[in-house]
């Protein structure tokens, strides 16, 4: 997050506005699922796991 001058509300605002792009399931703990959206800013695309 750091690297991409990203912060929590970030992260929070892509997850609650995203949608989930894709889910990978050949992990051994479980499901993933990968949720893309913006950040607060409405323009800088942020995935999270």
């Amino acid at each position: 997050m750091a690297e991409e001058n990203l912060d929590l509300l970030d992260m929070e605002h892509a997850l609650l506005s995203g949608t989930v792009a894709r889910i990978e399931k050949d992990d051994p703990r479980g499901a993933k699922y990968v949720v893309e959206g913006v950040a607060v800013d409405g323009q800088t695309p942020v995935g999270v796991v």
